[in-house]
């Protein structure tokens, strides 16, 4: 899981605007092969899951996790680690 959880916000890039983080407590190595459709090609702007099925078949990342992986997307507030840059000289320093 830690790798789909890294990889996803760049696979599925235009339907994430925020960090994935595994809450599955699933442990070990899995293939998994899950198929969706882009968001543009969706029609949709929207990041957040849910919404009206297509009746072409396609399906955005959320409903493609859910029916094919019964893993659920949602969106929630967790700690993450920040990088605070408090100064920045113009110029680097001498060696």
């Amino acid at each position: 899981m830690p790798q789909l959880v890294d990889k996803l916000p760049w696979i599925a890039f235009d339907y994430m605007d925020r960090p994935v983080v595994d809450r599955t407590k699933l442990k070990g190595s899995w293939d998994l092969v899950v198929s969706f459709s882009p968001a543009r090609v969706m029609g949709t702007s929207s990041v957040e899951p849910g919404g009206a099925s297509d009746p072409t078949g396609r399906m955005t990342v959320f409903e493609a996790l859910a029916s094919q992986l019964g893993l659920k997307l949602e969106a929630s507030k967790a700690p993450m680690p920040v990088l605070v840059v408090d100064h920045a000289d113009e110029k680097p320093a001498d060696n």
